[in-house]
């Protein structure tokens, strides 16, 4: 299977039960991830500490949403889908520590199974 990465997706990084890995989680994210992406970080219910400091690491390259409530998944997902630009989009909690060269096969499997999750 070819891995070739050609198509700009969006993902978004969500909280997953804490808020502990959020930060080493995106950094290993950004670092393991071929460009194009548009990277969407959604927090509900993050301490004002948590705020200022993913805005301070991520702002320049990220969009971040900040909810003063908890949010759940569907909620996510929702608020996600309606900002996201792109043909396709990948969602990721806090708690997954992706690995180099990640991406390119879940594109590829989209693009020739065609599907739609």
């Amino acid at each position: 299977m070819s891995t070739e990465f050609s198509e700009r997706c969006t993902i978004v990084v969500a909280p997953r039960d804490r808020f502990s890995t959020a930060e080493n989680c995106i950094k290993n994210l950004i670092k393991n991830t071929p460009q194009p992406f548009d990277l969407v970080i959604i927090m509900g219910g993050a301490s004002k500490k948590l705020r200022n400091r993913m805005v301070k690491a991520f702002g320049s390259c990220a969009q971040i949403l900040f909810d003063d409530r908890f949010l759940n998944t569907s909620e996510i997902r929702n608020r996600a889908l309606a900002i996201a630009r792109t043909r396709l989009t990948v969602f990721i909690d806090t708690d997954l520590f992706v690995r180099p060269g990640w991406l390119p096969p879940l594109i590829q499997c989209q693009r020739e199974t065609g599907a739609a999750m």
